[in-house]
C-alpha cells in the first residue's frame, strides 16, 4: 500500500466518518461543556451538508476563528470545570474542527488518530460491559476508516472484515504487553474494593471492605465568626458535618438518590438553590468559613442547615453543599448554618418512597429486632435512643479490620460478628429505624 496524502477522500470514507463522529463523541457528553456540544453539532451538520452536496467546505478563516474562540472560552471556564475536563474538551473540539475542515486523506489519518485517543479517554470513566462492547465496535469502525484510505472499495462494508481481523490479531499482543510490560506508576488508579481508606466515596458497601486504613490527611478547616466577635465554635456534639447523603440501599450498597445525582450532573448549567427566606427569622445561626483541602471531588462540608453565597457552591435539596468544579486546590467558602431549623416539615412523596424502601427479604433477624423495639418503645424518639443504647450496652466492638459478612450483611454484623467500623453501625441503626417507618438520612 502506498501513501497518497493529497488524494481526495472517497464517499465511502466520508460516510463512515459521519458514523464514527457520533459514536466517538456521544459517550463523552457528560464531560463536554455546552459550548463544545454546540460546536460539535454545527460541525457535524455542516459535514452532512458537504456529504449530500448541499454546502461547500468552510473557509479556513472560519475554522481558525472557531478554534480561537473555543480555546478562549475553555480558558475562561477551565477553573469551573477543572483542568482535566478542560483538556478533554480541547481534544473534543480539535476532533470536531479537524473533521469539518478535512479535504485530503492526510486529514483523515489525523482524525482517526485523535479518535483513538478519545476512545481511550472514554474507557477511563466508563468500563461497564456494554460500554466496552460499544467502544470495541467504534475501534473496529475507526480502523476500517483507516484501511479505506489505502484500499477504497465501493461496498461500504468491504473494509470491516479486514478491520475485525486486524483488531482480533492485535489482542494477543495487547495481552502479552499487559503481562510483561513494567508496571509504572499510573496517572489514575482503580480502587481495590477489598480495602479502603477512611474518607469520602459516593457509595458505601461495607461487606466488600475487609480492611479500612486510617488516613491522617487533613480534609478541611473551619473558622467561626460569632456576632459578638468571638471565634469559638459550637460544642463538639453539634459539629456534625454534612457532606454526602446516601438514601438508596439495595441490600449491599448505600448510594446517593438518583435525583440528587442528576442535579449534580446538571449543576453547572442549571444551579439549584434552596429557599433561605423561611429561615431568616431563626433565633440562632452560625457563620463560619470552610477551607477545603484538595480532594479532586466536588463534595463540600457544612453544618446543618447550610447555605453559601459563593457563586461556585450549589445548595442541593438533601441539604448538602456541592462545588461546581472539582476541588483540585484549596477552596475557601463562607457558610451560614441554622442548626435549630426543621429541614423538611412536610416530606415529599418521592422522598418518603426512597428513604423508607427496603430490599425484599433482607436481613430478617434485624427486622425482627426492629419490630421488638417498636413494641417496647412506641414513642419514636425514645425508640431511637434505645436503639443507640443497644450498641453501647451489648458486646459490640469497633475495628478497622472487620470479619467478612455474607448476603445478609446487617444480620451477620448484629448477630454473628458484632464488630465493625462506622458504616456497619450506621447501616444497622438506619435499617432498624426504617423498618419501623422512621425516616433514614445519614
Amino acid at each position: 500500500m502506498k501513501d497518497n496524502f493529497d488524494a481526495i477522500i472517497s464517499r465511502n470514507t466520508l460516510f463512515w466518518l459521519l458514523v464514527t463522529n457520533v459514536a466517538v463523541l456521544s459517550p463523552l457528553y457528560q464531560q463536554a461543556t455546552l459550548w463544545s456540544i454546540g460546536i460539535c453539532a454545527i460541525c457535524f451538520v455542516w459535514r452532512v451538508g458537504i456529504y449530500l452536496g448541499k454546502v461547500a467546505a468552510p473557509p479556513k478563516m472560519l475554522v481558525t476563528s472557531l478554534a480561537i474562540g473555543a480555546a478562549v472560552t475553555l480558558a475562561l471556564v477551565s477553573s469551573e470545570i477543572g483542568l482535566l475536563n478542560a483538556l478533554v474538551n480541547l481534544l473534543i473540539l480539535g476532533y470536531a474542527l479537524k473533521y469539518i475542515e478535512m479535504r485530503e486523506q492526510r486529514d483523515v489519518k489525523a482524525i482517526v488518530l485523535v479518535g483513538y485517543f478519545l476512545i481511550a479517554l472514554t474507557l477511563l470513566d466508563q468500563q461497564g460491559m456494554l460500554n466496552t462492547l460499544h467502544l470495541f465496535t467504534v475501534v473496529i469502525i475507526n480502523t476500517g476508516i483507516l484501511i479505506s484510505v489505502y484500499q477504497d472499495k465501493s461496498n461500504k462494508f468491504a473494509n470491516f472484515g479486514f478491520s475485525i481481523k486486524l483488531v482480533l490479531q492485535s489482542l494477543p499482543l495487547a495481552i502479552l504487553l499487559f503481562v510483561v510490560f513494567p508496571r509504572l506508576d499510573p496517572l489514575w488508579l482503580v480502587p481495590n474494593m477489598k480495602s479502603a481508606t477512611t474518607g469520602l466515596s459516593d457509595e458505601v458497601s461495607f461487606g466488600d471492605i475487609s480492611k479500612l486504613t486510617r488516613s491522617a490527611e487533613l480534609a478541611f478547616r473551619a473558622g467561626f465568626e460569632n456576632f459578638d466577635g468571638s471565634t469559638t465554635g459550637s460544642a463538639n456534639q453539634d459539629l456534625y458535618w454534612r457532606t454526602l447523603v446516601m438514601e438508596n440501599y439495595d441490600g449491599k450498597t448505600w448510594r446517593q438518590g438518583p435525583s440528587i445525582k442528576n442535579l449534580q450532573r446538571q449543576a453547572f448549567f442549571q444551579k439549584p438553590q434552596r429557599d433561605k427566606a423561611i429561615l431568616t427569622g431563626q433565633s440562632r445561626k452560625v457563620d463560619y468559613i470552610v477551607i477545603s483541602e484538595p480532594s479532586h471531588q466536588k463534595w463540600l462540608y457544612g453544618l446543618d442547615e447550610a447555605f453559601s453565597d459563593n457563586s461556585q457552591v450549589v445548595e442541593l435539596p438533601d441539604y448538602s453543599l456541592y462545588s461546581l468544579r472539582p476541588v483540585d486546590q484549596r477552596m475557601s467558602y463562607r457558610v451560614t448554618s441554622y442548626p435549630d431549623s426543621v429541614m423538611e416539615p412536610t416530606l415529599k412523596d418521592n422522598t418518603k418512597k426512597l428513604n423508607l424502601a427496603l430490599p425484599p427479604n433482607s436481613n430478617l433477624k434485624t427486622q425482627a429486632l426492629a419490630k421488638k423495639f417498636a413494641q417496647d418503645y412506641p414513642e419514636p424518639q425514645v425508640r431511637l435512643n434505645a436503639m443507640m443504647n443497644y450498641f453501647a450496652e451489648q458486646a459490640y466492638y469497633y475495628t478497622l479490620s472487620p470479619p467478612p459478612v455474607g448476603e445478609q450483611q446487617i444480620d451477620d454484623f448484629l448477630f454473628e460478628n458484632r464488630a465493625g467500623f462506622c458504616a456497619h453501625y450506621a447501616s444497622a441503626m438506619v435499617f432498624m429505624a426504617v423498618r419501623v417507618v422512621y425516616l433514614r438520612v445519614w
